[in-house]
């Protein structure tokens, strides 16, 4: 029941943190600073081991990695977008870079791309957490998108997430399902949806990839309008 805070103990803090807390990071500082004058004996959390012993380490531990998310998200006039792609010849990751690149045109846009067939599943909810906006591709094979995508669904918190934006994109041969697929998926875990998505036959040529380039700077279009709202009116 206690802790000892074994490497087993912080591994598991770490993603318990970075997957459910950090988003919350400004109430645990204030939580934080309500307990400092306490004369504390232990800690019964919620979730987790009881802390006796070394409850401070967990306290400031717990208290630096807030004030970091914090810092990194203070500016919001930088918008984090995340592209993630599988890609079976290649074809979808040239268009998730030329997609990328079309963004690079708007101000204030800060872009991750992320091939999800190699990404950690912990390290891709994390970018995840921090994204204002998410561009997922997938190519089309047997009318339908890969299991990694799927597996990304997975980590998408419809209350944490809810309301982010995000769009599909992908490469196909003959009927070119996939991007639909992710759509709907991807409305049902309550994102905002960018309705336009990318897909293209085959290899993105020199005519597609100025046409990529488009969807990219129109879906950094829509990032920015529905953030600098969002900023303005956050109730809605």
């Amino acid at each position: 029941m206690f802790n000892d805070f074994s490497p087993e103990y912080l591994e598991s803090f770490r993603y318990y943190f970075d997957i459910i807390l950090k988003p919350f990071s400004r109430f645990a500082l204030k939580a934080i600073e309500k307990i400092k004058p306490l004369d504390i004996a232990i800690i019964c959390p919620g979730h987790g081991p009881i802390h006796k012993d070394n409850w401070k380490q967990i306290v400031d531990l717990t208290e630096r990695e807030s004030e970091a998310y914090v810092k990194l998200t203070a500016d919001r006039s930088v918008k984090n977008v995340l592209i993630t792609y599988v890609s079976a010849y290649g074809y979808t990751r040239l268009m998730a870079e030329q997609i990328a690149d079309g963004m690079r045109e708007t101000e204030n846009i800060n872009i991750t791309l992320k091939d999800i067939e190699t990404i950690p599943m912990g390290e891709l909810e994390s970018e995840i957490v921090i994204s204002d906006a998410i561009l997922v591709g997938s190519p089309t094979i047997n009318q339908n998108t890969l299991l990694p995508v799927y597996k990304l669904f997975s980590l998408i918190n419809p209350l944490r997430d809810k309301s982010k934006i995000a769009g599909a994109f992908g490469s196909y041969g003959w009927s070119g399902e996939a991007p639909r697929i992710i759509i709907d998926n991807l409305r049902n875990l309550k994102l905002k949806v960018f309705e336009d998505t990318a897909a293209m036959k085959f290899f993105p040529g020199d005519e597609k990839s100025l046409a990529l380039k488009d969807y990219g700077k129109r879906f950094a279009a829509f990032v920015t309008a529905q953030c600098d709202d969002k900023s303005k009116n956050p109730g809605n």
